[in-house]
């Protein structure tokens, strides 16, 4: 099993847009192979997220952000800037 860590950031002002992507995000990640769960967080303050996903396989983890179609553009347009995910091996 994999660990995804996507961070990224955002003007504050527009957490709630954001926040409203959020059942988006989360059904364009579901419908990628592999997937096993995927929590999304934030601090709103701070203007930061987290997104943090299980997969079955590195492959999987690896997948292509563009693989997640136009909910991609609509963080962007939203401002949202994403850090490279970081992959991790989960050992226990």
């Amino acid at each position: 099993m994999y660990l995804r860590i996507t961070r990224g950031h955002f003007d504050p002002a527009a957490a709630d847009a954001i926040a409203a992507l959020a059942s988006d995000v989360t059904a364009a990640v579901t419908r990628l192979p592999g997937v096993q769960q995927i929590y999304q967080a934030r601090d709103r303050s701070a203007g930061t997220l987290v997104v943090l996903s299980l997969w079955d396989t590195e492959e999987h983890a690896r997948f292509s952000r563009e693989e997640l179609g136009d909910v991609l553009a609509r963080l962007r347009e939203q401002g949202v800037r994403l850090d490279p995910p970081e992959i991790y091996e989960v050992f226990e």
